[in-house]
């Protein structure tokens, strides 16, 4: 599909350059033959007066008449790079400097030019001849076009020779170029499926689940009411599941890019992160981990809180999730700049370099059976870097396997979002 896709791009762009070059190259012709006429034209039109005031002019039997003869237009041996006609008010050739009865065609009644396609070609201008009102004859004066062909068919030969050179070029770099750009659309395609077919098991290993234990229940005549209590709770606790993943799903959707009407407020970042370890404390107690927080600096930023609550909980709840017992998780704010850094560093079971650039993918799991058995699905940190970029900020990853991880997240300070700095509340430490 997307093979197909870039040849029909790589042959779209390929079509319309040519056409831009074949078409720019027949201008190009045209330009330069109309200025070479106009040129020729304006050369005759000078040269056809000079011939004319050149003409001898009697009076015989109370008329006119012109001795062509003697003009040194009319001499054989003409120095000029034009050459001379006259024809008689009847139209008739009475002097030529050409021999060629090809150029004798009748001169008509205006002045007139022409190209006459002989070889080589000529341009000619003829002029009608007046004195004191009397039609005397026709002044044709005539010019070689040999110079100005010479360079039409020199560019005829390259434009010839080069537009298909070129056109094989733009053809090879339409095909580079329209893989350039189909590859992060053929990447967005592959990660849409992939997501697709993840939520798709997903979802519907809960509903596989609930299914089966409704039906066991339903199925069994035996069935005591221990059993329909214990098969509810089963149920319960599989669309509680369900319920979540869902509403993570639909987190992810609507938060790809920051919302307008996200309700945003300053949020005392020390303050929160200090709620978050009172509320995680037991599960940590739990679970044998020191968990802890360390307070250097403090300020404000500007977001939404329960965003900004969220993206802390699935840091702390992730390393949970990895880090053994009598391990240690550690929490650090500090200030970076115009930024506020906090570190959640754990001693946990680290990630290896070549899974480290796909830990913050939608349903990727670095190990899926634990993950499974903590209730994980794998978007947790998806939806962390969501909303670390929501808000002006960054998130970060250094791990090194067996010892640990440590996901750093940059948030700016509220001046950042165009109001002052909260005063600096000093360095405090917090052991919870």
């Amino acid at each position: 599909m997307f093979q197909q896709t870039r040849r029909q791009l790589a042959l779209g762009y390929t079509a319309v350059m040519a056409a831009i070059l074949i078409g720019f190259g027949y201008g190009l012709s045209a330009f330069l033959q109309a200025v070479f006429l106009q040129d020729v034209d304006a050369n005759l039109e000078r040269f056809a007066r000079q011939v004319e005031h050149s003409l001898p002019v009697r009076e015989r039997n109370q008329r006119w008449e012109v001795l062509a003869d003697s003009s040194r237009y009319f001499q054989t041996a003409n120095d000029e790079a034009f050459e001379v006609q006259w024809f008689n008010p009847e139209q008739n050739l009475l002097r030529s400097t050409l021999e060629s009865e090809v150029f004798a065609s009748p001169p008509g009644s205006e002045q007139r030019y022409e190209t006459v396609y002989s070889q080589p070609r000529y341009r000619q201008l003829t002029v009608p001849w007046y004195y004191e009102g009397q039609l005397l004859g026709y002044v044709r004066v005539l010019q070689s076009l040999n110079s100005s062909d010479a360079v039409l068919g020199q560019l005829a030969w390259s434009l010839g020779l080069g537009i298909p050179i070129t056109i094989v070029v733009i053809g090879l770099g339409g095909w580079l170029l329209s893989g350039m750009a189909i590859e992060p659309i053929r990447a967005s395609y592959l990660q849409l499926q992939q997501f697709t077919a993840d939520a798709s098991h997903e979802l519907r290993t809960p509903i596989a689940a609930i299914q089966t234990n409704a039906q066991v229940l339903l199925a069994d005549e035996a069935t005591t009411p221990e059993d329909y209590r214990r098969g509810l709770e089963a149920i319960e606790r599989l669309s509680r599941r369900l319920s979540s993943l869902v509403g993570d799903l639909l987190f992810l959707v609507r938060n790809e890019a920051p919302r307008p009407d996200t309700v945003r407020t300053s949020v005392n970042l020390g303050a929160l992160l200090v709620e978050l370890i009172e509320e995680q404390q037991p599960v940590a107690r739990q679970a044998g981990i020191d968990l802890r927080l360390t307070c250097e600096h403090n300020g404000l930023v500007v977001g939404a809180v329960d965003q900004l609550a969220r993206l802390f909980l699935n840091l702390v709840s992730n390393a949970l999730c990895y880090t053994p017992q009598e391990g240690r998780i550690t929490l650090s704010l500090t200030r970076e700049g115009r930024s506020l850094r906090v570190d959640v560093v754990d001693t946990g079971i680290g990630i290896a370099p070549e899974e480290q650039r796909r830990v913050f993918e939608r349903f990727y799991r670095v190990e899926k059976a634990r993950s499974r058995r903590k209730g994980g699905v794998g978007l947790g940190l998806a939806i962390a870097r969501t909303i670390a970029h929501n808000h002006g900020g960054d998130i970060t990853l250094t791990s090194q396997p067996n010892q640990g991880s440590t996901f750093t997240v940059r948030l700016p300070l509220r001046s950042e979002a165009g109001v002052p700095v909260a005063d600096e509340l000093g360095a405090k430490d917090y052991l919870v």
